[in-house]
């Protein structure tokens, strides 16, 4: 009360297998995203390095923040397997994708923990350059029904539905659809060790006036932690945790019933309607709007580039997209 209190965002690496901390970047107000993912996706390119890993064995689990396409685009650019909350909900707009949205069969996932059922769609990969994915992303839908008497804070209601989205870069033949999101909402899910962090340490206090100290006590936490946990292993080993997808079968005598999935993309670009002519009397060109006189001191339409009709560049040298 009656104090000011600074604020900061810190983005966080650990390896969901042990709960080992690799990293953590803190920065004033909301942070510095695209920054620290570059920089988180490095540490993790050293990590498989060590442990003579390629980087499409790993699964960099993200969270909704990072799922638009310029940290999408990021995390391919280091040549990384990923999985990852979308949030980019124009997709399901796309008409020749809810074409397909019907066409899919329905998988039944069960929540460990609210013992829900959501109808998981495994649509396969689609190409959107449209909206400033560079590379085709594996998009799965899931979906529950809307209920009036709950708080649906996670997705987007579409008629009496609630649609959540996730890509992923793998394909279906190694993962299916619900053991993505079993991954995500289970063993890769990052949540709890930060609930445990908060019970056994105050990492997260404020405890210093420069930044430099507050990131000094932050990664002294981590170190703290990891060396607790190498300490607990020393004394008592145990073997590498592995994730059991499928139990092992005996061979059918006759062959199952695949499902056959797209070997092509979905291009989504390409289903785009064309802009009308310029001359057209429903269409005229772009203008960019003037500034206000209440607008002191801010951004003005002409302090942005205009590149082409869907792409935007900002003062600071950044790609808007539509």
């Amino acid at each position: 009360m009656g104090r000011r209190r600074g604020a900061r965002t810190r983005s966080v690496v650990v390896q969901s297998h042990t709960s080992e901390w690799l990293g953590t970047f803190g920065a004033p107000g909301n942070g510095t995203p695209e920054v620290d993912l570059h920089r988180e996706c490095g540490i993790i390119q050293q990590y498989l390095q060590r442990h003579q890993l390629a980087g499409k064995q790993a699964i960099v689990r993200l969270d909704g923040y990072y799922g638009l396409p310029n940290f999408v685009n990021q995390v391919q650019q280091h040549q990384l397997g990923y999985l990852l909350r979308c949030r980019d909900y124009g997709l399901l707009k796309h008409q020749a994708l809810q074409i397909r949205l019907q066409a899919t069969p329905v998988q039944l996932w069960l929540h460990p923990e609210a013992h829900q059922v959501r109808e998981v769609f495994d649509l396969g990969f689609v190409e959107d350059s449209w909206a400033g994915y560079s590379h085709p992303v594996r998009l799965i839908v899931v979906r529950i029904p809307y209920d009036q008497k709950r708080k649906h804070s996670v997705g987007k209601r579409i008629g009496d539905w609630i649609y959540e989205l996730f890509i992923t870069s793998h394909a279906q033949t190694g993962l299916t659809g619900c053991d993505l999101v079993s991954l995500y909402y289970g063993r890769g899910g990052f949540e709890k060790i930060l609930g445990d962090e908060d019970v056994e340490q105050d990492c997260d206090r404020w405890c210093s006036w420069h930044p430099q100290g507050q990131e000094f006590w932050q990664i002294l936490s981590q170190w703290v932690w990891n060396w607790r946990l190498w300490a607990g292993f020393a004394h008592q080993p145990q073997p590498l945790r592995r994730t059991l997808w499928l139990p092992a079968q005996q061979e059918p005598s006759a062959p199952p019933v695949t499902v056959a999935y797209a070997e092509e993309p979905l291009m989504l670009s390409q289903a785009n309607p064309p802009c009308p002519p310029a001359d057209s009397t429903h269409y005229g060109p772009m203008q960019v709007a003037g500034p206000w006189a209440r607008s002191q001191d801010k951004f003005a339409g002409a302090d942005f580039t205009l590149i082409d009709e869907r792409t935007l560049k900002c003062p600071d040298e950044k790609l808007m997209y539509r």
